[in-house]
């Protein structure tokens, strides 16, 4: 796993796989609601 630092540690490519990543989380986070360890997010 790589570690983001700096924006320029990632291609453009890479970065907006992280950035639609995101945005498929947003859209459903509860199909991700297991890689949080079952924390609830209850800022919504």
């Amino acid at each position: 796993m790589r570690h983001l630092i700096s924006p320029l540690d990632f291609t453009v490519e890479e970065t907006y796989e992280v950035l639609d990543f995101a945005d498929r989380i947003a859209a459903n986070p509860k199909a991700y609601a297991h890689a949080r360890g079952g924390i609830q997010n209850n800022s919504n």
